[in-house]
């Protein structure tokens, strides 16, 4: 798997619903990524289809998680919206040792990332709440992704 750009954005994306008091729209998001809302609906329709958001229609709609932040794994939004950098495409080559370690680096990473779920991400933005980030970064402490918490 390789961790793309739809995959940050989808992470921050959910990360900001968890936080937000109701439906959060996309526009929002949108202006925090400075990204168009067509580019981010590609995101959050796979993520809906696959129930890890609800969509909230009328003027206070916008975008729910349709489970408890503890039982939404990172590893499935990643898988959802990731490339495989690890394919077969070796399929019918000599397998060699770099090989095998590659497999097993990738099997490593996946089962790392299958035990973080999107309450960890809320969890560590609020212990880096108390360290400030550096200037321009887009740590998580200073508030999502950099804007300033009120």
């Amino acid at each position: 798997m390789v961790l793309t750009n739809k995959t940050y954005i989808a992470i921050g994306g959910l990360v900001l619903i968890a936080g937000s008091k109701g439906p959060l729209p996309l526009q929002e998001i949108a202006k925090v990524f400075h990204i168009s809302v067509s580019y981010l609906e590609q995101i959050f329709n796979r993520l809906k289809n696959a129930g890890i958001v609800n969509g909230v229609r009328g003027p206070s709609g916008g975008y729910t998680l349709a489970r408890p932040a503890s039982e939404i794994q990172l590893l499935t939004v990643i898988n959802l919206l990731s490339a495989q950098a690890f394919t077969r495409a070796y399929e019918g080559v000599d397998q060699t040792k770099g090989v095998h370690l590659l497999e097993k680096m990738q099997m490593q990473f996946s089962q790392a990332l299958n035990r973080l779920t999107l309450a960890d991400m809320l969890l560590a933005d609020e212990g880096d709440a108390a360290t400030p980030p550096p200037s321009g970064s887009t740590s998580l402490g200073s508030g999502v992704f950099g804007e300033q918490r009120g």
